[in-house]
């Protein structure tokens, strides 16, 4: 009884867990912490500077920075040095 309650409750949690999971085509937001980070927006490489939304599409290189990317959903990913990551479309 006690095993079935126990996988019943890991189950639940995990059902959970993966309903809220954050994705990468949810609104985004691209916040620099140090070191130079880069974003292309159709083909065009340039330096991030302050935070901004990602739309569609867009490529993020973070080279030898690192940066934040924040979520809608409340989901935070962070960048490490030497990443590189495509908005998909």
């Amino acid at each position: 009884m006690k095993r079935a309650t126990l996988v019943a409750l890991v189950a639940a949690l995990l059902a959970g867990a993966c309903s809220r999971a954050p994705t990468f085509r949810t609104a985004a937001r691209l916040v620099p912490l140090g070191g130079p980070v880069q974003v292309a927006r159709g083909g065009s490489w340039g330096t991030l500077v302050r935070p901004e939304d990602l739309a569609a599409g867009d490529m993020i290189r973070s080279e030898a920075g690192r940066a934040m990317l924040g979520l809608a959903d409340g989901g935070r990913l962070e960048l490490a040095p030497h990443t590189t990551l495509r908005r998909p479309a």
